[in-house]
């Protein structure tokens, strides 16, 4: 940027899914985006649940050739007003907190192999035993 501040950005969990729309969807959804960071009567949180949702109605827009005005409308108070609250956020919301919870049990699993390899490593140090040795 041009005043040397870094551009905040939104955590999206789907925002790989991005790069698989095409042009006009990628704009109708940039400028979505873009809204979202200007809004600062919102949480981060309900941000990123209403890109999500803009995010997985391009990809239903674009798999039934509709037109990215119609998924993603001009007026995005209105849009953004329509998506902020009822069963669609709520079930955004549910999704984004399982996906959440998968990453966190992965990422146990991963720590508790990483501990357990060190403790092996630290227990052959201590008995000064090499891996591939026998007992004498």
């Amino acid at each position: 940027m041009a005043d040397g501040k870094a551009r905040k950005q939104l955590h999206i969990d789907n925002l790989y899914l991005v790069k698989k729309l095409d042009e006009d969807y990628q704009k109708a959804f940039y400028r979505l985006y873009d809204y979202l960071l200007e809004d600062t009567k919102k949480s981060d949180l309900d941000k990123s649940i209403i890109a999500n949702i803009a995010l997985e109605q391009c990809m239903e827009g674009m798999k039934a050739q509709k037109k990215p005005q119609l998924v993603i409308p001009r007026d995005l108070k209105d849009y953004v007003a329509k998506y902020s609250k009822g069963p669609v956020y709520k079930e955004m919301k549910k999704k984004l907190r399982n996906q959440d919870y998968e990453k966190l049990q992965i990422g146990s699993i991963w720590m508790v192999f990483a501990i357990a390899m060190v403790l092996f490593f630290l227990k052959n140090l201590l008995t000064k035993r090499l891996p591939g040795q026998l007992c004498n």
